[in-house]
């Protein structure tokens, strides 16, 4: 069984290889980029002003049901996401979940207002795990499932889309390269961005770094 986390799929989308060397090289404990130490800090504040306001936990299966706005912050909860597609498991917890009465609402905080491939990505495999493991209650409380990128310094949301079988098809098949590349060794990305490669650890490590 392969474990995916739903954050991966970010990285998969902006670069395969990176993703790939991330995932079978040691790690090295001193290297953490500063925009992932920014992005923990938020996220962790984020949990905090959450959990000062809430004084009861909610179900997962409760939230899902309610006809009013509510908010839940999975980091925060009891809540488990994982599914499984063939030999892969997909795990993962999103940064926030919007219940109402229209729909299941998937939050995903960025640095950025781009919706860059890898940002969609994630926030459909969170939306994914959701789908897939509550599809009949969703089908019974006519419930649809969206997914939101929402700039973490500002808290504007930059964009939305529903979750449509459309979307479940590339997510799937994202999923089972990712478990292909591990598997196989089967990398078939060609870097021709060099944007890419500037700053990247693995720079001097990777394979064929630019095609030219």
């Amino acid at each position: 069984m392969t474990v995916i986390r739903a954050s991966e799929l970010s990285e998969f989308g902006y670069c395969q290889k990176k993703w790939f060397l991330n995932r079978t090289t040691p790690k090295d404990s001193a290297f953490t980029s500063s925009h992932l130490l920014k992005g923990q800090q938020v996220h962790d504040e984020l949990d905090r002003q959450f959990m000062a306001k809430v004084t009861t936990s909610i179900r997962f299966q409760t939230f899902m049901e309610a006809t009013r706005r509510v908010v839940m912050r999975p980091d925060a909860s009891d809540a488990v996401f994982r599914t499984q597609v063939g030999e892969v498991l997909l795990i993962g917890k999103p940064d926030e979940l919007w219940s109402d009465s229209t729909g299941i609402y998937v939050v995903e905080d960025k640095p950025h207002f781009s919706a860059w491939e890898g940002y969609r990505l994630q926030v459909m495999a969170y939306a994914f795990i959701i789908f897939r493991e509550n599809q009949r209650k969703l089908g019974l409380l006519g419930k649809k499932v969206f997914g939101l990128l929402r700039n973490r310094d500002t808290g504007e949301i930059f964009w939305r889309r529903p979750y449509t079988k459309e979307i479940d098809r590339v997510i799937e098949g994202k999923l089972l390269a990712m478990h292909k590349c591990l598997t196989v060794r089967d990398l078939t990305e060609k870097v021709t961005n060099k944007r890419k490669c500037a700053g990247c650890r693995f720079e001097q490590k990777c394979w064929g770094n630019v095609q030219r």
